[in-house]
């Protein structure tokens, strides 16, 4: 009886365990998950190619801490994120000088931010 009872109070553990594992569907629809960052640049302001579509003209998939210098002809960036990162912009190239958080959303944003008088232009990105 004992040896039954221990077989059974095992076996639901097991269950318990087995049913609590992750699945690799989102139980959110609004939450997708990504592996890696995404970083497009445009020359257009609207994150669009000159016909309209959404082809970049540089791509990158950043890892986490990499600086990327924004082309001197790109007009606005596309920047998708992995999970619990966030995305610096800076106002030099090298990421360097004034810095702004444009935190852990992602989406278009145009090189010409006016985040202040000292800080008018992305020059360079990060995500941390």
């Amino acid at each position: 009886m004992q040896f039954t009872t221990s077989i059974l109070a095992l076996v639901s553990a097991f269950a318990l365990t087995a049913s609590a594992a992750p699945t690799s569907q989102s139980l959110n629809p609004n939450i997708i998950p990504r592996a890696n960052a995404k970083l497009n640049q445009y020359n257009n302001a609207d994150c669009k190619d000159n016909s309209g579509g959404n082809a970049p003209t540089y791509h990158a998939s950043p890892p986490a801490r990499a600086c990327y210098n924004i082309d001197s002809t790109t007009m606005s960036f596309y920047f998708g994120l992995g999970p619990l990162t966030q995305t610096w912009v800076y106002s030099e190239a090298g990421c360097v000088g004034q810095s702004v958080n444009l935190g852990g959303n992602g989406g278009c944003q145009a090189v010409e931010a006016n985040f202040s008088d000292r800080f008018g232009t992305i020059r360079s990105i990060m995500m941390d």
